[in-house]
Formats: C-alpha cells, structure tokens, sequence
C-alpha cells in the first residue's frame, strides 16, 4: 500500500476497515491484504454493516486506504460521531496487526451494544476486554470522560491513545520543551510506580511517541524527554517510561532555570503596561527588578499547569503576599484561598500547585522576605524536595 502523506490528515466521511459477508463471515482489511485480492474479494461478495446490516461498498483507490463506505443516505451514525480520516484508518489498521501479532484475540470497530459504544479496537487479555481508542480529532473532554466511564461501568478496560502531533520528530536533542494542548493533557498518564508521561502514536512514521515526565514550564508548554518506540516493537500491557532519577531532574531543572530567566528578562525588556503590570509593581514595591528574582522564586512545581502564566510570577506575587508587611504561613490553607482570590488560575482552582508551592517554602527554611531575597541559588535539600515532588505529581484523568 501506498505511504500515507501529511495531506492525508484530513478527510471526511462515514467509513470502516470492518463488513461482513451474506453470511455473516466477517471481513477486515489488515495491511497484509493486497489491493488484488480485496478486488477479487469485491468481485465475488456482497459486503453489509456488522452494526445495521446495511449494504456497504469496497472502495480500493491507489492513495487512500481502502476501506468499507456505508451506501448513500444511510442513517447508521449512532455510534460513529466523529468522521474517519486516513490516518485513523491506518493507525487502526496497525494497531490491529500489532496486537494480532503478540497473538492476543483483537477486534476491529466491535460494536458493545450494551454500552452503546464501539471502539476503535477491542482486545482480550489475561480474562479482561481492554478497549482501544485512537484518537485522531479533538472532541470535548467531556465525551472523553463519559466514554472512559461507560467502559468502565462494563467491565472494559479503555486505552485512549491520541495522534502524534505533526511538529513532535524524533530527530533533536530528546529532553526539549512542547506545547501541550488541552486536549492532549486529558491524555497524561499516572503510573504509580513510574510517574506521568503522554503515549502518542503517529501512523506516517508507525512509531509510538512517548513524552515522558512532563514538567509544566508556563500556558500549555511543558519540558519532558521525546522518546520513539517502532510499533513492531512495542508490548501489552504498553511500554513504561523507567522512574525519573535524580540526575534526569537536575538537567531538567537546569533548561527550566534557563527558560524561566529568559522570560524574566522579557518580562523587564518588553514591558508595556509599566507598573500597572501586577507583577512589576509587586516587584517594584519590594525594590527588586523582576530579571533579578531569586531562584526559590519560579521552581517546578506540580499542578502549576492551573496558571497560564510563567510559574515565577504567580510565586512571586505569592511571596510577596505572604511574607508582605505582616508575615503569614504560606502553609495556611486559609491564606492560600485568600492569595487565590486575588491571583485567578486559568483551570481549576490552583490549590494544589500554591499550597505545594507553600511546603516547598517551609522546606526550604524561608520565614522572611529577607530569606528568599539574599537566596543566590537553590540549596540541596530544595532541590531534593522539588525532585521528591516532581515524582509524586499527579494527573486526574
């Protein structure tokens, strides 16, 4: 078959890789057929919908994948909500073949009538049903979640697997900075063994991506190690990234420095609004230069994703709530809630990336602005507590 093209990304259309025969044999259309044996497949057989039993065509062209089209007019859309692109279809196609290929029992687009749901691939394993959802289009998270929920009230296991973004290669130094959308953060995973990371598969390339350790850097740009991984190569259960040690974090935390005193530097060199800015003026009022921040000002914390903004800001606006003309504890969720009411988060409520913030100030021995403004560098127990936290993190999914 024909190499899928970038341009291929996108397509319309109600289209399948699954029919059944007159019979009810059923018919899908792996990598391993060949256009010549799916014409003589066409020519000797009627095709129909395992869903509707309506009459379906084999469409065999020379670029796109061939494929199963339900006949005109037909009203079989229930449970085919978003349109199928060629990538979807290819990267189903693969899936397939890869998990018929560990020799586990594998269904295409297998219709769950109990739960009203049909997912992408359907596959048994050690006594489970483990759903397979690849996810080329964007939908609201909240069909996300009510889809994880349906497999779930029916026993299935669900593996929800998104695109790779076109920008992610495997070619460039592998720990390097990404935008996240939303929509690709509701994919993060939470081993707990081995901390999050984002499994992405790419069906031009056939590899899996693996974006592992995020740590959040500011708006949807996140630090993390790319890693590619052939899908002939790839194992279920899915391959995990190995724990982040301490030597990993430190060269983390040595690119975040870099890219959160480049910000500062902007912030300073590029500023319109002059002390209108909440965090110049703050900054100002402690006479310090917002360039010149100390560096227990602006450190990873987990659950800073909450603030669109660069973490050295919202923590620079909270030292100096906390520790202003009357000191207060930046442990104390009472004054945490009050901070927040006056520095927005852009998701959720921020509370566990401010009070993490918090602890990590009370580790760190500060009781006074003074503490943190003659700070030149972070001191080993900080770091060691940031690494401990950074390992902890947690992503609801």
């Amino acid at each position: 078959m024909n190499a899928l093209t970038m341009s291929e990304r996108e397509g319309e259309g109600r289209i399948m890789l699954a029919a059944v025969l007159d019979d009810g044999t059923p018919i899908i259309i792996t990598q391993e057929l060949s256009r010549e044996s799916l014409h003589a497949l066409k020519g000797k057989h009627h095709f129909r919908c395992p869903q509707c039993l309506g009459k379906m065509w084999l469409k065999i062209g020379d670029v796109r994948v061939p494929h199963f089209a339900h006949a005109a007019r037909s009203d079989c859309r229930r449970m085919f909500s978003e349109g199928e692109t060629p990538a979807h279809l290819a990267g189903k196609q693969q899936l397939y073949d890869m998990f018929t290929s560990l020799g586990l029992r594998t269904g295409m687009e297998t219709s769950l009538n109990a739960l009203g749901q049909r997912p992408d691939l359907l596959v048994e394993y050690d006594g489970r049903a483990h759903a397979i959802e690849f996810q080329c289009s964007r939908i609201p998270a909240v069909l996300v979640k009510r889809r994880t929920e349906g497999y779930e009230q029916g026993g299935v296991i669900s593996h929800w697997i998104p695109a790779t973004p076109e920008k992610w290669s495997a070619g460039g130094q592998p720990v390097r900075a990404l935008a996240i959308s939303e929509f690709l953060q509701l994919f993060i995973r939470q081993d707990s063994q081995y901390g999050k990371y984002l499994m992405t598969y790419d069906p031009i390339t056939k590899h899996f991506f693996y974006f592992i350790h995020p740590m959040h850097i500011s708006g949807n740009t996140f630090l993390g190690k790319l890693v590619a991984i052939p899908y002939t190569l790839q194992k279920f259960p899915f391959a995990v990234p190995s724990p982040a040690d301490e030597e990993t974090f430190r060269q983390y935390l040595k690119i975040y420095s870099t890219r959160r005193q480049s910000h500062l530097n902007r912030r300073v060199s590029y500023n319109r609004k002059g002390i209108r800015d909440p965090l110049l003026r703050a900054c100002y009022e402690n006479r310090i230069s917002a360039d010149q921040l100390p560096p227990v000002i602006g450190v990873p914390i987990p659950g800073a994703e909450a603030f669109k903004e660069n973490d050295a800001e919202w923590q620079a606006l909270f030292v100096f709530f906390v520790f202003g003309e009357k000191v207060k504890d930046p442990e104390s969720p009472v004054v945490i809630r009050n901070f927040l009411r006056t520095v927005l988060p852009d998701k959720g409520d921020g509370f566990a990336a401010v009070s993490a913030y918090g602890r990590f100030l009370a580790s760190s021995g500060v009781t006074c602005l003074e503490d943190i403004l003659g700070c030149t560098e972070l001191a080993a127990p900080s770091i060691l507590f940031l690494w401990k936290e950074f390992l902890a993190s947690h992503n609801e999914y």
